[in-house]
């Protein structure tokens, strides 16, 4: 049996700020999880448990996350063993509910603890799968990421890095594989983790960029239910539109909410 952590450790310097909680939380996980690593047997009993629970929490009910409801917070520290590099991830159910596939904005922690970088990345598993060699998937990520970092090229305006020159200071196989997928990056070192402030604006810019991604990639919204109407209408056409739906939309204007069958029943009964 592995070396039983022994909570008395401090995690990092266990800094708390009530002003910065957020910014608290990431130096915490910073400070304690290489120690974690090497000397603490894996249990979700773990204090670094509650951490990273906490932290994701608190991104959960930040203002740039809970104003986007499709957005999901995942994150892991590991599966049986600690994880070389542990995150935290936000996907959005338009693209995907897994990190496996597809794109998404996640916290990255270095291996060595020295920093944490959020980064605008991409699903590994969909390369690596399917028998092809780590080198052949490699370079099908990179090229992936080199082709989408154009659409969201005002992020070096936010400081991000738009490059291949990521470094999460790890040796690890799956490691490498997420410096080879991402597509934008900014770093905070454990020594310059900025404020709460500051960290949200920049997690709202990085999630503008996925927004942006997301409204060109297109092909996942929920098509209306109404017939287009077209936009200039030849003067003998008269564009009519089902009565429920002006009804549902007139309602709608006041705050109201009602099901297609609930007009329908209203309708029935005039």
């Amino acid at each position: 049996m592995g070396t039983v952590f022994d909570s008395t450790i401090p995690l990092g310097s266990r800094r708390t700020d009530p002003m910065n909680p957020l910014s608290g939380q990431l130096h915490a996980l910073l400070g304690g999880y290489p120690e974690a690593r090497r000397i603490a047997q894996f249990s979700g009993s773990h204090p670094l448990f509650d951490t990273i629970r906490s932290t994701a929490k608190l991104l959960k009910e930040s203002a740039p996350v809970s104003g986007r409801p499709s957005l999901t917070v995942d994150w892991s520290l590991g599966q049986g063993n600690w994880a070389s590099v542990p995150w935290i991830a936000l996907l959005d159910r338009r693209e995907t509910t897994t990190t496996r596939h597809g794109v998404y904005v996640v916290y990255l922690f270095r291996e060595d603890g020295s920093g944490v970088l959020l980064t605008l990345n991409q699903g590994v598993t969909e390369f690596t799968s399917g028998g092809k060699g780590r080198t052949q998937a490699r370079a099908e990520m990179r090229t992936k990421a080199q082709q989408l970092r154009p659409r969201v090229a005002f992020l070096a305006e936010e400081g991000f890095s738009l490059d291949d020159g990521i470094d999460l200071r790890t040796t690890s196989n799956l490691g490498r594989d997420y410096e080879h997928s991402t597509i934008a990056y900014k770093l905070y070192g454990i020594d310059a983790i900025p404020d709460d402030e500051e960290m949200l604006a920049e997690l709202n810019a990085v999630l503008l960029a996925y927004d942006r991604y997301l409204d060109e990639k297109g092909g996942r919204d929920v098509p209306s239910s109404d017939p287009p109407v077209p936009e200039h209408p030849h003067p003998t056409t008269v564009v009519r539109r089902d009565p429920r739906a002006i009804l549902l939309d007139a309602l709608a204007a006041f705050g109201l909410s009602f099901t297609q069958w609930e007009i329908a029943t209203y309708f029935t009964g005039l």
